[in-house]
């Protein structure tokens, strides 16, 4: 009998992105060459913590030494006592990931792997993930971070992406890489296809962080344009984050207290709920991967008003959706105002977008290219 490998995937918070744990959900129950192991970066604790899989799957913090309690630094020390004080908080990550005796190592985002990968004992296979936020954000706000993601892309196995704009700007940034990189499309829960969409009318969701990059700024401006032609519109924005007092002043700068709601984070299956009443979906992002609620939506059968940005052209276009140029809230106000006068042909979007999200974002379509891209039968 084939041995299973260990695959240890590292996350930053718990319990984890919900498009990662549905991701790591998938793999766990289909891929069948694998034991999974989850290890989290970004916590106060030590040892063994819950994991957020359905199925039981181990899951543990990697040690923060600056957070343990004094009992615990001095069991370090007494175990330890021919190390330097100094040098107790790498080793004890280190023996951390040698504990794991992990075949393969999978960082879920590069950020996550530039922090980590240094602690691995040698010859460890790893592989990483390349997000948004690892090529939109990061090369602009911190100097160095293109020299790192080039060691960490040297040594690595492969490199995933959700699609071939994020390949397209990574060789851009770094070339040389073109043949560890594999495109990956996200994976949609099988409880979005079951969804069943009643819109309420005039009734627009927005699903994303509140961040800078997700152009929610302009959204507000595009929605003050619309409320001069369609006065009772109403757009509820799910989602957290560092802008939202800047946004909370816009919506009540604009006159728009009646017809905005910012809901802050809500559970996968209240944002089913959401999209099961939505009548559009609206994504206002100066630049993107790939978002998952684009994904979910489509496969929830409610049209998207969005941005053309990142890979998003690659699945929709103007025959099955409503797109505009970002940082134009013009263009966006009146692709809201066509969509609510239902200018479009609503049951052949919905039918042409539920089979290109069951195409591209199926469970078992994304466990064979990740079982591909680990090398689990080799």
């Amino acid at each position: 009998m084939k041995t299973k490998k260990k695959l240890l995937a590292i996350l930053n918070t718990p319990p984890g992105e919900p498009f990662i744990i549905n991701h790591l959900n998938a793999v766990s129950e289909n891929i069948s060459e694998i034991k999974l192991r989850i290890a989290y970066g970004s916590t106060s604790e030590n040892g063994k913590i819950k994991s957020p899989l359905n199925r039981k799957v181990n899951a543990f913090a990697i040690p923060n030494f600056d957070r343990l309690s004094t009992l615990k630094k001095a069991s370090f020390v007494f175990k330890y006592p021919f190390k330097k004080r100094s040098q107790i908080k790498k080793f004890a990550v280190e023996q951390f990931f040698k504990r794991q005796k992990a075949d393969i190592i999978h960082f879920h985002f590069a950020g996550t792997a530039i922090k980590w990968y240094n602690f691995l004992p040698s010859n460890t296979k790893f592989t990483f993930s390349i997000r948004g936020s690892d090529i939109n954000v990061m090369p602009f706000t911190n100097s160095t971070y293109l020299e790192k993601l080039k060691s960490v892309a040297e040594k690595a196995m492969r490199i995933h992406v959700v699609n071939e704009e994020l390949a397209d700007r990574f060789n851009a940034l770094l070339p040389g890489f073109e043949a560890k990189i594999k495109c990956i499309p996200t994976l949609v829960s099988s409880e979005f296809f079951d969804i069943s969409n009643m819109p309420l009318d005039k009734y627009i969701i927005a699903i994303g962080r509140l961040h800078w990059i997700k152009g929610h700024r302009d959204l507000l401006l595009a929605c003050h344009l619309l409320k001069k032609k369609i006065p009772n519109f109403n757009l509820e924005i799910i989602g957290e984050g560092d802008e939202r007092q800047v946004l909370e002043y816009m919506i009540r700068d604009l006159g728009l207290t009646e017809n905005v709601k910012l809901t802050g984070n809500l559970s996968a299956d209240e944002i089913r709920d959401s999209l099961s009443r939505a009548a559009f979906l609206i994504q206002s992002s100066l630049d993107e991967g790939f978002p998952n609620s684009i994904a979910e939506a489509m496969a929830a059968g409610v049209p998207v008003i969005s941005t053309k940005c990142g890979g998003i052209e690659n699945v929709l276009n103007s025959e099955n959706a409503f797109l505009s140029d970002p940082g134009k809230p013009g263009e966006l106000a009146k692709n809201m105002e066509l969509a609510i006068k239902h200018q479009f042909d609503r049951e052949n979007w919905v039918n042409i977008n539920k089979q290109k999200a069951r195409e591209n974002f199926s469970k078992q379509s994304h466990c064979d290219q990740f079982s591909e891209f680990w090398n689990l039968n080799g």
